[in-house]
């Protein structure tokens, strides 16, 4: 059940980030904001499918994200790799903008809302089917 409130948790926080996103790419846009929310929305999705999956959990992202690049690679089905690349990828460009205060032209935006775009949604059901899956095993155990 701790696997399952913390997915939850995390679910919360990455659909606040999107809906974030989805309100600020309306108006006129924060990139270097942009930019962060889709990676953080990301990043929570992929937290809860670790907490899902492994029931572990972890508080610094390289960690986070190492342990979803080992279980990826080392587990058939785990997720899809698409996810690795776009999360990786947008991680590097938000670390880039954030601790080293570079730039963002037009076409790295452009790439890091597409990678957003591309996997954020496929993603965020994933974790919401992976969550009542887990609700329903418990609900079946109890059953029995």
């Amino acid at each position: 059940m701790e696997a399952i409130d913390a997915a939850k948790q995390f679910l919360t926080k990455a659909q606040e980030d999107a809906e974030w996103i989805y309100i600020q790419r309306q108006m006129e846009p924060n990139i270097r904001m942009l930019i962060n929310k889709f990676y953080y929305s990301m990043f929570y999705c992929i937290s809860a499918i670790i907490a899902l999956k492994t029931n572990e959990q972890f508080k610094i992202h390289d960690s986070a994200i190492n342990a979803f690049n080992f279980y990826i690679y080392n587990n058939d089905g785990f997720l899809s790799h698409e996810y690795v690349y776009a999360a990786s990828a947008l991680k590097g460009m938000r670390e880039e903008f954030d601790y080293h205060n570079a730039n963002i032209t037009n076409e790295q935006y452009e790439l890091a809302e597409k990678l957003w775009l591309k996997c954020y949604p496929d993603l965020e059901n994933e974790v919401i089917k992976s969550i009542q899956e887990e609700i329903n095993k418990l609900t079946n155990k109890d059953g029995d």
